[in-house]
C-alpha cells in the first residue's frame, strides 16, 4: 500500500539560500502566531493564513523537532483541512506551556542557568514584566535564543498520521543579552 504524496504551502517550506534558510513568513515564537509577517513582495495579504498548510489538505499533522521532545507533543487538528494559522497557534500554544518540575529536574544545572536567563530576557522584554513572571518557566524558554521560524520540511506519514519537521534558527539580535 502506498502513501499519498503531501507538499507543503510554499509559506512554511523550509529552504536554503547561501547558507540561511529562507522562508517567506516571519515569526519569533515567542510572540503571537498575530505578529507573523510575510516577508516577500510575492505574498500580500493576511488571507495566506487561512490557506491549506499541505496540498492536499490533511485534516490532522503531527509537528517534530529535534528541538521539541517528543513528550510535547504538537499535533494540529482542522475538520476541514489544517491552515497555515493552524499550524502557527498548536507550535505557539505547545511551547508556551509552563515547564512540569520533573522536565525542570531533568536539566543540568548548566542548562538551567541558560534557561533561566532566557526566561529573565522574556520577562524583562515583555510588555506586562509581572505577569510573565507569574506565569514561570515556560518550554520556549528551553530553546534559548534558537526562536525563529524558518520553516517546516519532510512531510512524512507515520502510523498514518503526516509529519513534518520544524527548523528553528537562532534570533541573532537578541544572542548575548541577558549574558
Amino acid at each position: 500500500m502506498s502513501t499519498p504524496s503531501v507538499a507543503l504551502n510554499p509559506v512554511l517550506t523550509f529552504s536554503t539560500s547561501s547558507h540561511q534558510s529562507v522562508v517567506p513568513l516571519h515569526w519569533d515564537i515567542r510572540s503571537s502566531p498575530r505578529n507573523a509577517v510575510f516577508v516577500t513582495s510575492t505574498i500580500t495579504s493576511s488571507s495566506e493564513f487561512a490557506r491549506p498548510a499541505t496540498y492536499p489538505p490533511v485534516r490532522k499533522l503531527r509537528v517534530v523537532s529535534g528541538l521539541i521532545p517528543t513528550s510535547w507533543r504538537v499535533t494540529v487538528s482542522n475538520s476541514t483541512g489544517v491552515t497555515v494559522w493552524d499550524i502557527l497557534v498548536a507550535v505557539h500554544h505547545a511551547l508556551q506551556t509552563p515547564l512540569t518540575q520533573f522536565e525542570w529536574d531533568c536539566k543540568s544545572e548548566k542548562e538551567r542557568a541558560r534557561i533561566e536567563r532566557a526566561y529573565h530576557s522574556r520577562c524583562l522584554a515583555s510588555s506586562n514584566v509581572e505577569q510573565t513572571r507569574k506565569r514561570g518557566v515556560l518550554r520556549i524558554d528551553c530553546f534559548l535564543s534558537t526562536t525563529v521560524f524558518a520553516g517546516l520540511s519532510s512531510p512524512t506519514f507515520r502510523h498514518g498520521r503526516l509529519e513534518v519537521v520544524l527548523t528553528l534558527s537562532r534570533h541573532f539580535g537578541e544572542r548575548h543579552r541577558g549574558h
